[in-house]
């Protein structure tokens, strides 16, 4: 009979030469393909800054302008309502 391996080696690779501790966050932020965090902020509020408060903005030599971005219809749109 042949004796099973429990542990299987390649699995446990990154847990024994502790990689998972010491890989920079930055480096798994790009792995997973997570944002990091203060790129997303700045993209929320360049984004809020033109579609809430209808400023233009420009950031690293692009322009946004409020007019480029759809706006919410002001108008009923309920089938009953439209004669």
């Amino acid at each position: 009979i042949e004796k099973k391996n429990v542990f299987n080696t390649e699995d446990l690779t990154p847990y024994i030469t502790g990689s998972y501790r010491t890989t920079p966050t930055a480096a798994l932020q790009t792995i997973t393909g997570i944002m990091p965090l203060h790129l997303k902020a700045q993209q929320e509020a360049i984004f809020n800054n033109v579609t809430c408060l209808k400023k233009e903005i420009e950031f690293e030599g692009l322009s946004y302008q409020p007019r480029d971005y759809e706006e919410k219809n002001q108008e009923p749109n309920h089938s009953a309502i439209i004669i």
